[in-house]
């Protein structure tokens, strides 16, 4: 018996494997196809793990597209309170609030790995 169908029945659980998927960090060689439950998991350049894109090779670039994608999706919400003439109080507070959740969420994992280039994209667009 295949050890994720071993897997699944000792704990009740079920593995949808057309949602599963193989990330290759290191190519150290060919590797046969995984495969669960008689079915094979297909193999991805780039996965998303606890909200941040990831990609094999490390580089994060996909991330921060992503992210400067968001922040200035909520930025649009900061241009309108400020045509508003809402206080500065309150402008900082909306900022904290949106914004920088965004850039701070996993900021640690993920912006040692940053080009240049990257890292003035972030400070420029987001």
């Amino acid at each position: 018996m295949p050890v994720g169908s071993l897997m699944s029945l000792t704990s009740s659980l079920l593995i949808n494997v057309g949602k599963t998927k193989e990330p290759i960090l290191k190519q150290a060689g060919p590797f046969p196809p995984l495969t669960l439950c008689e079915q094979t998991v297909e193999v991805v350049d780039c996965f998303e793990y606890f909200g941040r894109l990831i990609e094999c090779r490390l580089s994060f670039v996909d991330n921060v597209d992503a992210i400067c994608k968001k922040a200035s999706q909520r930025l649009f919400l900061m241009r309108k309170l400020k045509g508003f003439r809402v206080s500065q109080h309150i402008l900082v507070k909306v900022f904290v609030s949106l914004k920088e959740s965004i850039l701070r969420f996993h900021i640690s994992v993920w912006f040692g790995r940053l080009t240049l280039t990257n890292k003035k994209q972030i400070g420029q667009d987001c």
